[in-house]
């Protein structure tokens, strides 16, 4: 099973680069195309607020602390991209957290989008044909997690009385993934298909939760069967 992760937005964090460089890159939470360290900004300074959370968006990229890069270290070491930042206040004093910016270096191929209910868009000739699994009404945890939308349904019963009043029900979706694809990971982003976002296995994410990691959370979570990828079938 697996967790698409994202930060939850918080208006205490707010930074912004001192030195971005021309063609820097944006790797949002993650990413899966190469580029260089040279690339990446190497020192932010706060706008407001005063709270500094594990794992916060930062102008295009991120900013992860030692707390979180433990973490990943161990479950994968030396596989995940640290780059060392400096952080400071607005008044220039440099913060003593060591921050970095994070980047997942694993790219799989593993949603299965035909078990998903999912659809190939052509958006013409200047771009390849993509998927979006973003959008629509996807189930976040797994169905035993006190926070998932299953359990919100065994509490309150919500669906199954819209149900038997007659009306159809198609929340929440169960997103599928394959299971041998990503047997053995425990963060990675996608390749062909999401590409530009975070996932971490059922044991990472409880770790997350147990350490209380500040501030990520789930948008969505991948059912995993026995299903190999196979791009003649997905594609």
């Amino acid at each position: 099973m697996a967790y698409c992760v994202n930060t939850a937005i918080h208006g205490a964090t707010h930074f912004s680069w001192d030195d971005a460089p021309v063609n820097r890159v944006l790797v949002g939470l993650s990413c899966n195309f190469p580029f260089s360290v040279e690339q990446l900004p190497n020192s932010a300074t706060r706008l407001q607020g005063k709270q500094l959370p594990d794992f916060f968006a930062l102008g295009g990229c991120n900013a992860v602390n030692d707390r979180f890069r433990d973490l990943v270290e161990r479950f994968e070491p030396g596989i995940h991209l640290f780059h060392p930042i400096t952080l400071k206040e607005k008044d220039g004093t440099k913060i003593e957290s060591q921050y970095y910016i994070f980047c997942a270096r694993q790219a799989l191929d593993f949603v299965l989008i035909t078990q998903s209910g999912l659809e190939w868009r052509d958006n013409g000739r200047d771009y390849p044909p993509h998927t979006i699994i973003h959008t629509g009404n996807w189930e976040t945890h797994h169905p035993s997690h006190k926070k998932s939308r299953a359990a919100s349904e065994r509490k309150h019963g919500i669906l199954k009385s819209t149900e038997e009043r007659g009306f159809s029900v198609y929340w929440p979706r169960q997103l599928k993934v394959s299971g041998p694809a990503i047997s053995g990971k425990h963060l990675w982003t996608g390749d062909r298909v999401s590409g530009m976002d975070l996932w971490v296995s059922d044991d990472f994410f409880a770790a997350i939760e147990k350490a209380r990691i500040k501030y990520l959370t789930s948008s969505h979570y991948g059912f995993e069967t026995n299903e190999p990828w196979v791009a003649e079938v997905e594609m």
